[in-house]
C-alpha cells in the first residue's frame, strides 16, 4: 500500500472540499476504500446520554460507506485555531454536539480550514428515546453531507422464523429495528403461534399491516403501537396487504379458489358502508399491489403456467401496461412515486431491478450470491431493503443506491423476511422502546 499516494489522494480532495463547503455542495466519491474524514466531537460535560447520541450519529453517518467518523470530546471552544487544526488531520468538515440542558442538544457543522459554522441547531429531546433523538439529528446533518434526504428517523419491520421446541410447530413473528444497526435487540411487534407475514405500513400514519395465516384462511391484520392485533378482513381465501395512496385509496387483492384479484375498498360516508369494487379480470393471479401516484396500481401477475410478470393499472380507464419484459414479482413504487423496484430472475437467481417511470429505463442493481426478495424502499429513496436467501436461512440487506454498498441488518444464522420500511416520524417512534 503507497501511503505517500494515498495523501496526496486526500489532499486534493480535501482542497476541493474546502472550496466547496461554503455552499455545502459536499460529493463524496464511490471509489472502493475510499471514506471521508469527518471529527464528530463532544463538548464536555459528557454527560451519558450525550456520549450515547454521539456514538448513534456517527453510526449512522458511517453507514452508508462514505464517511469515516472519528469520535472525540473537547472542552468549550475558545477561538477558531481549535476547529481550524482539524484540517490538519484530513478533516474538512467537524461536527460539534454539546448539551446546555438535560433535555437538549445542540449540533454544529463547521468548516475547518475556515473555523466558521456552516449550519446549526436546537434539538429538544421531546419525549424521545435516546436512539430516536440521536436519529433525528443524524437526519437533519445527512443532507448537509450528502445532498440526499436521510430516513435514520424511521424503523423497519420484518418476519423472523422459529419453531416451537415441543411440536417444531412453525410459526413467524413480526419484529421492529431501527435502519442502522447500533447494538439494539428487534423489538416484537406482533408474536403468537400463527404465521404473520408481509407487512405494510400505512403512508401517513403509524399503522402496521400484515397477513396472517389461519386454519381456514389468510386474514388480513392490524396493529397500532401500543394496541393489540386486530382483524381487518377475513373472507374465504386470501386476504393479502393492501397498497393505500397518500390520500387513503385502498387497493387489496383477494382470492377465492384459483384466482386472485384486485379490488378497490370504497367507503360511503352517508350510509356509513363500505364495497369493493373488482379493478381486474379474466384467469390468474393479482397479486401485490403498490400505489404509483393516486390512479396507477403496480401489480405483480401471475398467469394459469405460473409465469409471473410487473404489470401496472390505471384506475381512471382500467388500462393495463406491461412494465417487466420477463419473469418479475414483488414490485414496490418508490415514496415518490418516480421509481420501481422488483424481483426478476438473472443466472438463476433472484436479483433486484430498478425501473424509472419516466424514461423508462431498467437497471440491475443487485449483482452477489443469494435470492432477493421482496423489497421495501426507504422514506427518502436512496435505500432497498430486501431478504436475501441462501439455503434455509435469509438475512435483511440495506443497498445504498448511490453507492453501491451494501450492509446486513440480521445475523446470518436466522430467517428473515418481507421488510417493511416505515414512513420518517418525528415525534413518535413506532413499536421501539
Amino acid at each position: 500500500m503507497n501511503l505517500h499516494l494515498i495523501s496526496k489522494r486526500w489532499l486534493f480532495f480535501i482542497c476541493l472540499v474546502s472550496q466547496l463547503v461554503h455552499g455545502l455542495e459536499v460529493t463524496v466519491e464511490n471509489k472502493k476504500n475510499t471514506k471521508m474524514p469527518l471529527a464528530l466531537v463532544t463538548i464536555k460535560p459528557v454527560t451519558k446520554e450525550l456520549k450515547k447520541v454521539s456514538r448513534i450519529v456517527g453510526q449512522d453517518l458511517e453507514a452508508a460507506g462514505q464517511f469515516k467518523v472519528d469520535l472525540s470530546h473537547s472542552s468549550p471552544l475558545k477561538n477558531k485555531k481549535e476547529i481550524t487544526k482539524l484540517a490538519l488531520q484530513s478533516k474538512a468538515l467537524a461536527i460539534y454536539l454539546l448539551s446546555p440542558d438535560a433535555d437538549t442538544i445542540e449540533w454544529r457543522l463547521y468548516n475547518t480550514f475556515s473555523g466558521d459554522m456552516v449550519a446549526g441547531k436546537l434539538v429538544k429531546r421531546e419525549g424521545r428515546s435516546i436512539d430516536f433523538w440521536a436519529h433525528v439529528i443524524a437526519d437533519q446533518i445527512w443532507p448537509l453531507l450528502t445532498s440526499e434526504l436521510g430516513s435514520f428517523a424511521s424503523v423497519i419491520v420484518a418476519c423472523k422464523r422459529g419453531a416451537q421446541k415441543r411440536n417444531h410447530k412453525k410459526y413467524s413473528h413480526l419484529f421492529a429495528f431501527w435502519p442502522v444497526a447500533n447494538g439494539t435487540t428487534p423489538q416484537p411487534v406482533v408474536q403468537g403461534e400463527r404465521i404473520n407475514f408481509a407487512p405494510r405500513w400505512h403512508p401517513s400514519r403509524a399503522q402496521l399491516f400484515y397477513s396472517q395465516h389461519s386454519p381456514f384462511n389468510i386474514s388480513l391484520m392490524s396493529v397500532l403501537p401500543g394496541g393489540k392485533p386486530r382483524t381487518i378482513m377475513s373472507f374465504d381465501g386470501q386476504n393479502m396487504t393492501p397498497a393505500v395512496s397518500k390520500k387513503g385509496r385502498v387497493v387489496i387483492s383477494l382470492s377465492n379458489r384459483a384466482d386472485a384479484h384486485l379490488y378497490e375498498y370504497q367507503f360511503d360516508p352517508k350510509s356509513k358502508s363500505g364495497r369493493f369494487v373488482l379493478l381486474t379480470t379474466g384467469v390468474g393471479q393479482y397479486i401485490s399491489p403498490s400505489f404509483n401516484g393516486e390512479d396507477n396500481i403496480v401489480f405483480c401477475y401471475i398467469n394459469k403456467m405460473g409465469r409471473p410478470r410487473i404489470g401496472m393499472l390505471n384506475l381512471k380507464d382500467k388500462s393495463i401496461s406491461w412494465i417487466s419484459k420477463g419473469h418479475g414479482v414483488s414490485p414496490c413504487v418508490s415514496a415518490d412515486n418516480s421509481k420501481l423496484a422488483y424481483s426478476t430472475r438473472v443466472d438463476r437467481l433472484l436479483q433486484l431491478y430498478c425501473y424509472d417511470f419516466k424514461t423508462g429505463e431498467q437497471r440491475q442493481v443487485t449483482f452477489d450470491d443469494g435470492h432477493k426478495d421482496e423489497c421495501s424502499w426507504s422514506p427518502c429513496g436512496n435505500y432497498l431493503v430486501y431478504s436475501s436467501e441462501k439455503g434455509v436461512n435469509s438475512r435483511i440487506g440495506c443497498l445504498h443506491l448511490p453507492t453501491k454498498s451494501t450492509r446486513f441488518l440480521t445475523p446470518v444464522d436466522e430467517h428473515w423476511s418481507f421488510p417493511a420500511w416505515s414512513p420518517v416520524f418525528e415525534h413518535n417512534i413506532p413499536f421501539m422502546r
